[in-house]
């Protein structure tokens, strides 16, 4: 639970009632419990070392000394002869920062248990009671302290040294214990949960940090409270409590000497677990938007809260938050106080600033009385604290914080016992002489150091919003467990099995044998593979080609490429809806895809609907309705998609490899727009212009092939009778590509902001895919970046310079042209992305210095076949071979030639490739990222 507002780290978070253990200071303490039953038996005595070293003096700051012991652990000793009190104080770095999952809460938890007894010290509240001893402990995000404070007389400190001392390492964590404290530690929980004011602000804290655990709630989770078992709570225990991680103060009335001597003895033989703790080093990220909570229960006023990520304690912006906090809500002269309390609008404001280890938060809060309006005290609060940085700071506003934190300094480190206890909150912040410069930084607070720090931290991508409504009844979805997944499951029998496929025979010569091929009377050409597949499945590929280049020149790319929308969002017979009703009625997948001259559609089905699908497919392609609203929406969402890709540096840095590779004149068919291009493109574009495309379509120039568990008898006469007389109404002609040699160079893209950077390497490949060094360059480029980790790309970027999650080669060749590309490329962060490109261009220039070796042939060889020969077993993947092959006029022979045309490769015969065809210095060199990082 969150501990009341504190406004100076001096203070800290100080106990305002002394008696018992509770979840956070200031809590009511719950009544001392009656005598119990004889405790558990006696674990066995601490562990010591043979001998304590004697204490070192480190350091010391007005009147306080600090010692370290042999084992570790630290010693803040602060005399004051003037008292007739001593405290015992010792501060524990373990708090809820430290749970992990599963273990929310458990530090409070253990503190409650530690009060259970130990060895020695069975009955602690009952030696408390009798030593008159005022007490309490705390659990806190950073820390877990306990103290007594008792009379300065007889053996007293030597008494609370010995207690501490025992419960360090020997506490009784015993689950009878447990099974009776977590009801108290629920009530607890419970007891802030029917406070609305600290429910909205635990919530706005979870919703404020995403991934640090100052996001959970110290007092932890229900179900954690309720079910962590005490074998875990030990090993909790084990692993904290030690002198390693404790400081213990001792305050008052004493002989610092003496109290040396005790503390050696009680403390300077306890040894320390042989691991040590590993610290937490989670970071929150900086907030990118703002956040809104709101919270609705039984209540009868109205809070608004707002909540903004800060600095750490120890941070020299600190003391200016806490000047700002000040300003902001001192009674009767804070802003908000003025403009909302003495307003009327609100009941009363108030702040919450803790002294944090890691970076904390700045909350402020507003309670507004039923009747007034929630919205306007949000507004004008949201104005007045993130128009304060703008707004003139008057001197006389921090002279009278300052004024204030210096009284309050005083009056406090006057009182030995009170520093004592408060002083765990600077040693949790990470070091107790904060408590000192705290007031010192206060001191030399300057206006523009607050105005500064209100510019940083005070905006609107930082803030959380959080209001709680007043809700007499709160509609809610119902608390669920997860259920008895062997009840769930018992007895169940399922549906029949899918029926079988064959035994199929996944290699070139057995496909080859199997499939036909038939050339229609339209000229469409047909390729079928018949074979049982699991569940009757069967895949279809159809391509149209149509047009030529002059019927795409001066027209964009990207709005060509949306003649597959307009097609298939809706028939003169089905709407789009209907349409999509059908495919899922009849268990199919059909995708329709387009570019400049070529439409393909992909079919996957069932044997007994392969036939209502491909007359579905006919009727999208032959009666199109190409109705104007599902056109107007297609080229919205494709213009969404293309403005979102405006600051992705992936896709950009691919977008610009694309465009350096195919250096087509603007009007070609085969140019590669810019993003903003083609965004004009597609707002420009016309549904008439789409119905003039669609117009050239039909199947003289068409490939299909049908792959898998078909009615041939059935199917091959409609596919005769229905394309095989559908003639393209105009000739086709290819769009030839053309090889155009690369002229090295660099293109800097800036997306400021982006966590990640693409680089990327490219030229031009003059070569076929049939070209003699094809096979070697398919070598070469596995064994640089196709073949994943056991590439070179990978595993210098990743593996050996830990720079990149994933780096890559391609080497892209054509069938019928000579254009091939070459590009490598990597994903990193910015700051790592020079360091990237270096090491890219090196490994590249390594290979072709010095080529591959045998090791990496052989290993190329064997990953290429391994892979291929997968691949065979892929129904998608031979459909693809089938359909490319009925167009190119390849056969299955053409592949195995390319296999063994690779494994006949020699070491000699792939380095002279790699020397003909990849040349770094004419590779364009692309960084796609944040500048100011990079």
């Amino acid at each position: 639970m969150k501990a009341p507002a504190s406004i100076a780290l001096v203070l800290g978070l100080v106990v305002g009632s002394l008696g018992s253990a509770s979840a956070a200071p200031g809590a009511p303490p719950p009544k001392a419990p009656a005598a119990r039953a004889a405790p558990p038996p006696v674990a066995k005595p601490p562990i010591r070392q043979p001998t304590a070293a004697a204490p070192r003096q480190l350091t010391s700051v007005e009147g306080i000394s600090e010692y370290v012991l042999g084992n570790g652990m630290h010693v803040l000793l602060f005399p004051d002869p003037s008292k007739d009190t001593v405290t015992v104080n010792v501060t524990y770095l373990v708090g809820s920062r430290m749970e992990g999952y599963g273990e929310t809460g458990m530090a409070h938890l253990l503190e409650h248990m530690l009060f259970k007894g130990s060895p020695k010290h069975p009955r602690v509240w009952e030696e408390l009671q009798k030593r008159g001893a005022a007490n309490n402990a705390s659990t806190w995000y950073d820390r877990t302290n306990y103290f007594e404070t008792m009379a300065a007389k007889d053996d007293n400190l030597a008494w609370a040294l010995d207690i501490e001392a025992d419960r360090m390492l020997n506490a009784n964590i015993a689950q009878t214990d447990l099974d009776k404290e977590f009801s108290v530690v629920r009530n607890e929980f419970e007891i802030g949960e029917s406070n609305p004011s600290e429910v909205l602000s635990e919530r706005m804290w979870s919703t404020a940090y995403l991934w640090h655990n100052y996001g959970k709630s110290t007092i932890g989770s229900r179900a954690d409270i309720e079910k962590v078992p005490a074998t875990s709570l030990k090993r909790f225990y084990k692993k904290y409590y030690r002198p390693d991680n404790a400081v213990l103060v001792i305050a008052g009335k004493f002989e610092p000497a003496a109290a040396l001597a005790l503390v050696t003895a009680s403390f300077g033989g306890l040894a320390n677990p042989a691991a040590p703790i590993e610290p937490t080093y989670t970071t929150e990220p900086v907030q990118d938007g703002e956040r809104i909570v709101t919270l609705r229960r039984t209540g009868d006023v109205q809070v608004v809260g707002l909540l903004y990520h800060v600095s750490a304690a120890s941070d020299p912006d600190f003391p200016a938050v806490e000047a700002i906090s000040e300003i902001l809500t001192d009674e009767p002269s804070g802003r908000l106080y003025v403009a909302l309390v003495k307003a009327g609008l609100a009941t009363s404001v108030s702040t919450n600033l803790l002294p944090l280890h890691d970076p904390g938060v700045l909350e402020l809060s507003a309670t507004v009385p039923a009747g007034k309006s929630i919205e306007v005290v949000r507004d004008k609060m949201i104005a007045i604290v993130e128009g304060f940085a703008k707004s003139k700071i008057a001197a006389e506003e921090l002279a009278r914080f300052q004024s204030k934190f210096k009284a309050r300094f005083k009056r406090a480190i006057r009182n030995t016992n009170l520093i004592a206890v408060a002083l765990s909150e600077n040693i949790a912040a990470g070091d107790w002489r904060l408590l000192f410069l705290q007031r010192d930084h206060v001191a030399a607070l300057t206006v523009a150091d607050v105005q500064k720090t209100a510019a940083t931290y005070l905006v609107a991508s930082n803030r959380t919003l959080g209001t709680f409504v007043p809700t007499k009844t709160p509609e809610r979805a119902p608390q669920k467990e997860t259920p008895d997944i062997a009840k769930v499951v018992a007895g169940y029998k399922g549906a029949p099995p899918e029926a079988d496929g064959e035994k199929f025979d996944a290699t070139l010569d057995n496909i080859e044998k199997r499939a036909t091929r038939t050339t229609l009377a339209s000229g469409m050409k047909l390729a079928v593979l018949g074979k049982q597949t699991r569940g009757h499945v069967v895949r279809a590929r159809l391509t149209l080609r149509f047009g030529s280049e002059a019927d795409f020149t001066g027209k964009s790319r990207v709005a060509i490429s949306m003649l597959d929308q307009a097609l298939s969002r809706g028939t003169k017979l089905h709407t789009f809806q209907q349409l999509k009703d059908q495919w899922d009625a009849l268990d199919a997948q059909v995708t329709f895809g387009s570019q400049p001259g070529l439409l393909d559609v992909n079919i996957q089905t069932t044997r007994e609907n392969l036939a209502a699908v491909l007359a579905l497919v006919d009727e999208v392609l032959r009666q199109p309705a190409f109705p104007q609203d599902q056109f107007d929406i297609a080229v919205k969402e494709a213009v969404t998609e293309l403005d979102d890709q405006k600051s992705d540096p992936q896709a950009q840095a691919f977008l610009a490899v694309q465009r350096t590779a195919s250096p087509y004149p603007t009007a070609h068919p085969l140019y590669v727009p810019t993003t903003e291009e083609a965004v004009a493109g597609l707002k420009a574009l016309k549904l008439a212009d789409l119905k003039k495309l669609a117009a050239m379509l039909g199947t003289s120039n068409a490939t299909m092939t049908i792959l898998g568990d078909a009615d041939l008898a059935a199917i091959k006469p409609w596919i005769e009778k229905t394309w095989g007389s559908w003639k393209s109404p105009r000739p086709w002609k290819r769009i030839e590509r053309k090889y155009t040699a690369t002229t090295g160079g660099e293109q800097a893209l800036d997306f400021p902001d982006k966590a990640n950077t693409m680089i990327a390497a490219t030229h031009a490949v003059d070569m076929k895919d049939d070209d003699a060094d094809a096979p070697a360059m398919v070598v070469a480029n596995y064994a640089l970046g196709g073949g994943g980790f056991v590439s070179r790309l990978l595993t210098r970027l990743r593996e050996k310079d830990g720079l990149s999650y994933f780096a890559f080669s391609a080497v892209q060749l054509a069938p019928l042209d000579a254009a091939g590309a070459f590009f490598a490329g990597g994903a990193l962060n910015p700051e790592n992305a020079r360091k990237g490109m270096a090491a890219m261009l090196e490994e590249i220039t390594k290979l072709v210095a010095t080529g591959i070796t045998a090791d990496e042939l052989a290993g190329a060889k064997q990953g290429i076949q391994a892979g291929f020969d997968r691949n065979l077993s892929n129904d998608g993947f031979v459909l693809g071979m089938l359909q490319d092959g009925l167009y190119l006029e390849r056969k299955m022979e053409f592949w195995a030639k390319r296999n063994a045309a690779i494994a006949a490769l020699t070491v000699d015969q792939v380095n002279a490739a790699i020397k003909r065809h990849l040349k770094p210095e004419s590779l364009v060199r692309i960084t796609a990222g944040d500048k100011k990082k990079m």
